[in-house]
């Protein structure tokens, strides 16, 4: 399945509004995972409609600070 432009651009605004509440390094969204990425490298791996977000192992998804930030973003 392909992200739509719209898709892509409300996963972006998701990201940064990670970012902007505490969660240092949250990824861009992108429509693939890189050829050599290994799920052992990431502490959560999710496509949604085409829309692949891959957090790395150095953000904890289960810490309060990522859950108080995605609640706010609509991250879920």
């Amino acid at each position: 399945m392909h992200a739509s432009a719209r898709q892509m651009a409300q996963a972006v605004k998701v990201a940064q509004c990670m970012r902007a509440h505490g969660v240092t390094g949250f990824p861009d969204p992108t429509t693939k995972l890189p050829a050599n990425a290994s799920p052992a490298n990431y502490s959560a791996l999710e496509d949604r409609g085409g829309v692949v977000t891959a957090i790395p192992k150095s953000i904890n998804p289960q810490s309060p600070a990522f859950q108080q930030a995605a609640g706010t973003c609509h991250f879920s």
